[in-house]
């Protein structure tokens, strides 16, 4: 009688189910440790650390849930509570420790907004610099404070931006792979990494504008929170790296110390024995819910684009994308309830799929057309199908460092033929038509395939433009000469009419409530949807369990075939901008 063999499926989802149940168990210690709900009922200091990367929205991070991750940051957490904490009088100041955090310009523009309002209560803001490095973007962030603080050891590394961009040409053409890119239009510059060696001229021209203008907004700034000219702080930025000691004597910190000591400052400007302090996790645990009558649902769009529909089974994702068809549902649901009577759409996104770009303006022309105001509030970037996913709104506002625009279309594919036959293989074909190859990727076009296809990028490039016309009240004509695929920064925008007005998150959710005849005082923001937990995941059972595997023939295929997969996007270029 033969040995019966283990079920090794049942085997996997057993396993699965018992490391569920292990982080449940953990979360559940985690949440009776954490306490309930803190209240603030003495003068405290509000700290604020500023670290790691930062979402603007509120996202689903099950290991953040649970107290293992800090990947749970919110920009809307933080301008929330400095906001609320203005005018709170138990919050007597407001501390930044600034460590190593990720944020754009136009993401810290929105903290410097909010820290400017937090300074008309009258309340000291303090902050302090203390990770190994000083950057450009994390010092931004301290000179906010009407006391900049940086530990005696950093090193300081304040200098001009620069832009990277990685052209694969090159590392194709030795890997035997054949690009077919098609650019709408010269400014369109995602596609240049692949079918070019250098920066064309166009792509130089745009890029190099944007960063001038996100310098000279940089210089600006600091110049005017530290009282000292735009000149001097241009030479120190020429200068690159400083010591700390001549950091403090260019002016850029009032003193450098250690944190403790910044506490002892504290307690001697504000006139106390004792330090109290809460900090923003647990002060945002404070903030009322809404619970008017009459809301502005906020609704976030992040990331990529996609055409396809999010994946909802897995209660562990943590997916940063947009999804057109989910985030147009979204706006749907949001349209259809009763209480909302305005809509606020974030967005933050390079683009991506038009497709799934689509799915969320019709959405947006649908929610207008039942009267109910759109506005978009741009974040660090609003381009390409970032833009397409804006232009219908009745109102678009961006800060000033927002990238946004890039009005342009790329098609690309990859014949890796080369790729194949250099490690061995052969590739033999049967076409049953006279273009059946036209997006295989073991061939590339020829001169009548490629205008076909050319002929029907720049039919989308015509919708994209005709669709911006018409969002934005303007005629073809004089969209057409804005798009070309080019990136301007929110001012620009601005003087362009790309936009409408220049701010955050709160100035987009003012002009909303006007446009829907609201007392933005008074009437309450609700995030849409309500994003649930990963207990409430659990509780509802829709979820798989997925087996490990090992990479085989077949997947290394799957995966050089995705790689050469044909894509008409609306998207930008990957640029690291330092």
């Amino acid at each position: 009688m033969s040995e019966k063999r283990p079920n090794r499926t049942a085997l996997f989802v057993v396993l699965g189910l018992a490391a569920v149940a292990t982080i449940a168990s953990i979360g559940l210690i985690y949440s009776l440790l954490s306490g309930t709900t803190p209240s603030l009922d003495e003068p405290s200091v509000l700290e604020v650390t500023l670290d790691g990367g930062y979402a603007d929205g509120k996202i689903e991070d099950p290991l953040a849930e649970l107290g293992l991750s800090s990947s749970g940051n919110s920009l809307y957490d933080v301008v929330r509570a400095i906001d609320n904490a203005a005018s709170d009088a138990n919050v007597e100041a407001l501390r930044f420790t600034v460590r190593s955090p990720s944020l754009g310009l136009a993401q810290q523009q929105e903290i410097e907004q909010a820290v400017n309002r937090f300074r008309e209560s009258g309340k000291p803001v303090f902050s302090h610099l203390s990770g190994d490095m000083v950057t450009n973007g994390r010092y931004y962030l301290a000179s906010m404070g009407d006391e900049v603080w940086a530990t005696p050891e950093s090193f300081w590394l304040i200098q001009g931006l620069q832009a990277d961009v990685t052209f694969l040409r090159g590392m194709l053409e030795n890997l035997k792979i054949e690009p077919d890119v098609i650019m709408f239009k010269e400014y369109k510059s995602a596609g240049e990494p692949y079918k070019n060696t250098e920066m064309s001229e166009p792509m130089r021209e745009a890029l190099t504008t944007v960063l001038e203008d996100v310098q000279r907004m940089w210089i600006e700034g600091v110049a005017q929170r530290r009282e000292i000219g735009v000149d001097a702080v241009r030479e120190l930025v020429n200068a690159g790296a400083l010591t700390p000691q001549a950091a403090k004597d260019g002016k850029l910190v009032d003193h450098l110390g250690y944190a403790d000591e910044l506490t002892d400052a504290i307690k001697e400007r504000l006139g106390r024995d004792s330090y109290e302090r809460i900090k923003l996790s647990k002060y945002v645990q404070t903030l009322p819910e809404p619970d008017s009558d009459e809301r502005i649902a906020l609704i976030f769009g992040e990331g990529p684009i996609l055409a396809e529909e999010a994946d909802d089974s897995n209660p562990f994702a943590n997916n940063q994308a947009i999804y057109g068809p989910k985030l147009a549902r979204d706006i749907r649901k949001a349209a259809k309830e009763d209480r909302v009577k305005a809509i606020v759409l974030r967005v933050n996104s390079p683009g991506g799929s038009a497709v799934g770009s689509d799915y969320v303006w019709r959405e947006i022309m649908r929610a207008k057309d039942k009267g109910i105001p759109v506005v978009v509030s741009m974040s660090s970037v609003a381009g390409s199908g970032g833009y397409w996913i804006s232009m219908g709104a009745d109102a678009i506002v961006a800060q000033p460092a927002t990238i946004t625009g890039s009005i342009g279309v790329v098609f690309s594919k990859l014949n890796v033929r080369g790729l194949y036959e250099w490690a061995g293989a052969n590739i033999e074909s049967i076409s049953l038509a006279e273009n059946s190859s036209l997006m295989s990727p073991y061939h590339s076009f020829d001169e009548a395939q490629y205008a076909r296809v050319e002929g029907v990028i720049g039919s989308l490039y015509e919708s994209f433009v005709n669709k911006v016309a018409e969002g934005r009240a303007m005629t073809f004509d004089e969209v057409e000469p804005l798009a070309h695929g080019r990136i301007w920064s929110g001012e620009d925008a601005l003087d362009i009419k790309l936009i409408d007005e220049l701010g955050g998150l709160r100035e987009a959710v003012a002009l909303a409530a006007t446009k829907a005849s609201l007392d933005a005082a008074t009437t309450d923001v609700e995030i849409f949807p309500k994003t649930k937990s990963v207990f409430e995941k659990l509780a509802e059972g829709d979820f798989g369990v997925s087996t490990p595997s090992t990479p085989t023939a077949a997947q290394l295929r799957t995966w050089i075939d995705e790689l050469a997969q044909p894509r008409a996007s609306v998207e930008m270029p990957d640029i690291r901008i330092y």
